[in-house]
């Protein structure tokens, strides 16, 4: 609010003082009474431009002055604190003085600064509506801006409420019409997660699997060769009923030995050397009888492991490279699938919450629009009601 004005040598005005109550002023006169220099004062005070033809005539300078109230909002507040201007006592004084030169010193507060920062603050202090400016008061979408600054105490909460459920709304519905919009590529995506999901979990997959089944496999695959050879050594080594195996033959060497193992120490080398060997044959006898009697040839067996094989094959191919990654990616696939599962069914109450909050946001409408059309009314019973005084040109 303007509480002050001083003017000196500005056009017509050789000086003025002004000083201003609380409420509507209203300056009213003829035409050219000189209304609009007071405006154009004040104008200039706010930042506008300015330049030695206001000077009057006569004079060296003109000098302006007005001091105002801090308005409520902390704009201007926060952009003097910017600019470290000091504003202890909640008013600012603007001050310009124009010299014949053209030169334009400006003051806030008593401390000097530029053109540019005294219309920063001047704008957020002063507005100018004039008949043919297009000024708030000229534009309609201003209109609502300039009601609840007028009835910013009764409104304020109210107002904000409804911010806060616009922008909660606004939020809610913006996710709401992408899942909408996004449906065909959402309900894609969870059918091949639920194929994915279904396929690893039905293929039962354990780490180190593939390489026991191969081995299997390769002893299935071999089975004449393996039985062959484990035959034939043990015929050898082991005595029949025909022919004396190597066991026995080294076991009667032994048997030779032993007289004169005592007589002389390269004997018992000899003897310790063939007793360690028929021992050693012996055992090799027993675990080749052992493999010989868990030799079977099953060719179903050897089929189903084939068919188990390739299915691993397949998962690799499609979801890694080793048992241990396909099971990674369904840890994966799985958490994806059960927060869109999650997600899916939460997608009706999503557009519950949105129809709710839509309809709190209309309630609360509502009542903002009662508030402010009893504003409107006080607003434009201003003039005859609170107007203080008139003054002529």
């Amino acid at each position: 609010m303007l509480q002050e004005l001083s003017i000196t040598n500005f056009a017509i005005i050789e000086h003025l003082d002004i000083a201003f109550e609380a409420g509507m002023t209203v300056l009213t006169g003829e035409t050219g009474a000189g209304k609009s220099i007071i405006i154009d004062a004040v104008g200039l005070l706010a930042g506008g431009r300015g330049s030695a033809e206001f000077i009057r005539t006569g004079a060296d300078k003109a000098v302006l002055q007005g001091m105002f109230i801090l308005p409520a909002d902390g704009v201007t507040a926060q952009l003097l604190d910017e600019a470290g201007i000091e504003h202890a006592d909640n008013t600012v004084i603007l001050q310009r003085e124009i010299t014949k030169s053209g030169r334009n010193t400006c003051r806030i507060n008593g401390m000097l600064v530029n053109t540019t920062t005294l219309k920063q603050i001047g704008e957020t202090i002063v507005d100018i509506h004039g008949q043919n400016e297009h000024q708030e008061l000229m534009q309609p979408e201003k209109h609502l801006g300039l009601l609840d600054e007028f009835a910013t105490a009764k409104i304020r909460k109210l107002k904000q409420r409804y911010q806060q459920q616009y922008d909660r709304y606004q939020q809610l519905n913006r996710e709401l019409r992408q899942k909408n919009a996004n449906e065909k590529e959402w309900a894609q995506r969870l059918d091949m997660l639920n194929f994915q999901v279904d396929e690893i979990a039905a293929a039962q997959v354990k780490v180190g699997e593939e390489a026991s089944l191969t081995a299997e496999r390769d002893r299935l695959d071999n089975y004449q060769m393996i039985n062959q050879a484990l035959q034939q050594s043990y015929t050898l080594l082991a005595a029949g009923e025909e022919t004396t195996g190597a066991v026995d033959m080294v076991g009667t060497a032994m048997n030779a030995l032993e007289p004169i193992a005592n007589l002389d120490p390269a004997f018992n080398e000899i003897t310790v050397n063939v007793k360690n060997a028929f021992y050693g044959l012996q055992d090799a006898a027993g675990q080749i009888s052992n493999q010989l009697d868990l030799q079977e040839f099953d060719e179903g067996r050897l089929d189903e492991i084939e068919q188990r094989l390739d299915v691993l094959a397949q998962l690799k191919r499609k979801y890694g490279d080793s048992e241990q990654q396909i099971l990674d990616y369904y840890q994966k696939i799985a958490a994806e699938l059960a927060k869109m599962t999650d997600s899916e069914e939460n997608s009706e109450d999503l557009a519950q919450r949105v129809a709710d909050l839509k309809q709190q946001l209309l309630t609360t409408g509502e009542a903002l629009s009662d508030k402010r059309r009893a504003a409107a009314k006080v607003f434009t019973t201003t003039d005859s009601s609170r107007t203080q005084r008139f003054v002529y040109g």
